[in-house]
């Protein structure tokens, strides 16, 4: 009776535990506008890390009457949250982004859910006119303003903070908001009002926080005046953190950069409002992570569908654009915005490419930038040749028969052993790395053998020997015993 009743108590502890697990992981906060500075948080509320992996987000606007993809599992593929930890997903590169998604769409009045890899409901948060909110909705954010979770539960409109605490209480809320909020953490004795900051110039890095290894990044500044104008007089000094720099003085468009090697490299951004100051009026940094490139040819079709099938062995989507196909003299040329998906394949008709079988063993891939990714069939150098097993001739052995006393020899069979896959003796002579027939490889056998060669040359001289000797004891024997003994008269 009480093993039954201990096996019952911990049946409810593992399954309130099982809940409780999977309640840790929450929306903490949502920016809409501006669209470049759009981003969803989460936050890890529990004391453990959470594996996101087959984790997704879904969409529902006011108006709606289901939920729609918004951050789909394969952008959770490997991602963890640490315990206490944040995790941002933003639509441009933030300095601390953990998933950038340039389809991520955040509009008013709109309905967020993230469900986990069992497809439960883990959290839900609304703004606006929207009723399906999980809590009371707060207002829809202004530009520039964010929906911030605070430690009681409730939402408030503050300055952004992805990747860091957010604030108690902002003094931007509206008023209905701020006085409900400011209520609750008075009695609780958390109330913490920002202070007013003092305007200045700001410096912001646009760029995509993931890149390839010999992949161009895109890069460009954001250059903010003390009224949030933009700036576009002054000079930029940037350290891409791989030993190169650059410099930009009174133009600030956007540009790219290419990191060779894979590895986390420190992005700074320096911006001085004249060409002679030297201290910066705003500096920005960020964190690059340079992954090595695993894009592969890897398969292509038959004489009747030639086509070439490209594969993404990255834990990221990795975009092609402009790489290029080179195959006996004809290009292909990828078009721009070619992405290829995590863990996925592209597969391009040979009625697109204009390649066909007879170019199947010389296609190459390059980047943008010239750089050979992948030779095919082999992605180094030139195809390897297995060494070839040569059998050797059986010796010749004389026979006689009363009814034919000719001699029969038969004849040895050269014959050669391939690993599959390996070049066959009868292709050697189309080969262009051997370029040498099987009678070649013939005489190879006989030059890589001394002893049977030594063999055949004593039998050769033998023979000769014994040819000569007997054509001499022959001529012994004739004996011409006068001259005309040589002719006979034939009677008519």
């Amino acid at each position: 009776m009480h093993r039954k009743i201990i096996l019952f108590l911990a049946g409810i502890i593992l399954f309130f535990g099982f809940n409780f697990a999977h309640a840790e992981v929450i929306i903490n906060e949502a920016q809409l506008f501006p669209t470049t500075e759009r981003f969803l948080e989460l936050y890890n509320t529990g004391s453990l890390e959470v594996d996101l992996t087959n984790w997704y987000m879904q969409r529902k606007t006011a108006t709606g009457n289901s939920f729609s993809s918004l951050v789909s599992n394969p952008n959770f593929e490997g991602k963890t949250i640490g315990a206490h930890d944040y995790f941002v997903i933003s639509r441009d590169s933030l300095s601390n982004s953990d998933i950038v998604l340039s389809g991520l769409t955040l509009t008013e009045s709109n309905t967020i859910q993230i469900k986990n890899s069992g497809q439960e409901v883990i959290d839900k948060i609304g703004w606006g006119d929207t009723s399906d909110c999980g809590n009371p909705c707060p207002s829809n954010p202004p530009e520039g303003q964010s929906i911030q979770k605070t430690g009681t539960g409730s939402w408030i409109i503050a300055t952004p903070t992805p990747g860091e605490a957010n604030e108690t209480a902002s003094v931007s809320s509206p008023a209905d908001n701020v006085e409900e909020d400011i209520s609750t953490a008075t009695a609780s004795n958390e109330i913490k009002i920002k202070a007013t900051s003092v305007p200045a110039i700001k410096a912001k890095i646009l760029a995509n926080a993931l890149a390839f290894a010999g992949q161009p990044l895109e890069m460009e500044t954001d250059i903010s005046g003390l009224s949030n104008e933009n700036v576009v007089l002054g000079r930029a000094s940037w350290n891409f953190g791989d030993g190169s720099s650059l410099e930009q003085i009174n133009n600030f468009e956007k540009f790219y950069h290419t990191y060779y090697y894979p590895g986390e490299y420190v992005l700074f951004l320096e911006y001085y409002q004249s060409n002679f100051s030297k201290t910066p009026e705003a500096v920005s940094k960020m964190i690059i992570k340079v992954l090595p490139i695993t894009v592969t040819i890897s398969k292509v079709g038959d004489a009747q569908d030639f086509f070439i099938e490209l594969s993404n062995n990255a834990g990221s989507d990795i975009d092609i654009s402009n790489w290029v196909i080179n195959a006996n003299g004809k290009i292909f040329i990828l078009p721009k915005n070619s992405v290829i998906l995590s863990k996925k394949i592209m597969t391009i008709p040979g009625k697109i490419t204009g390649f066909s079988y007879a170019d199947r063993s010389n296609l190459k891939l390059f980047s943008s930038t010239g750089e050979l990714i992948f030779n095919y069939p082999s992605p180094t150098a030139p195809i390897a040749i297995a060494p070839v097993k040569i059998s050797v001739p059986p010796k010749p052995q004389i026979s006689v028969n009363q009814d034919s006393p000719a001699v029969k020899l038969p004849l040895g069979v050269l014959t050669a052993e391939l690993t599959d896959g390996q070049i066959t003796v009868e292709n050697l002579g189309a080969t262009p790395y051997l370029g040498r027939q099987a009678s070649v490889i013939e005489s190879d056998v006989l030059k890589d053998n001394p002893i049977r060669l030594y063999i055949l040359a004593l039998i050769s001289t033998v023979f000769i020997g014994a040819s000569a000797g007997a054509v001499y004891f022959i001529r012994q024997k004739k004996t011409v015993s006068k001259a005309g003994d040589d002719f006979k008269i034939l009677d008519e």
